[in-house]
């Protein structure tokens, strides 16, 4: 997705948190061969989806999982971690 792939995946947990169906990507049913290969083809045989597709997906990742998301979202997990007691207002004190 970060190259501006949209992906085909199973609509199966985590995946979908992560595919946007329709947006970012399609989602076949479970391990349907079939449905996968139909949903591949509709990216691919509609060039103006896959042109949206594949900006959504560039975008999705860069607010999602950009490295300056992804490291505040460490930052807040261990301040809860270590202080869980005191509340982020405590901790912020203490940067």
């Amino acid at each position: 997705m970060s190259c501006g792939v949209p992906v085909v995946a199973s609509n199966i947990r985590p995946i979908t948190e992560l595919v946007k169906r329709g947006e970012t990507g399609l989602l076949y049913r479970g391990q349907n061969v079939d449905d996968a290969i139909r949903q591949l083809y509709g990216i691919l045989d509609n060039p103006a989806l896959h042109k949206k597709m594949s900006q959504n997906a560039i975008a999705h990742v860069r607010e999602k999982f950009s490295i300056e998301k992804t490291a505040e979202q460490y930052v807040q997990l261990l301040k809860r971690t270590v202080f869980p007691e005191n509340g982020l207002n405590e901790v912020n004190g203490r940067d």
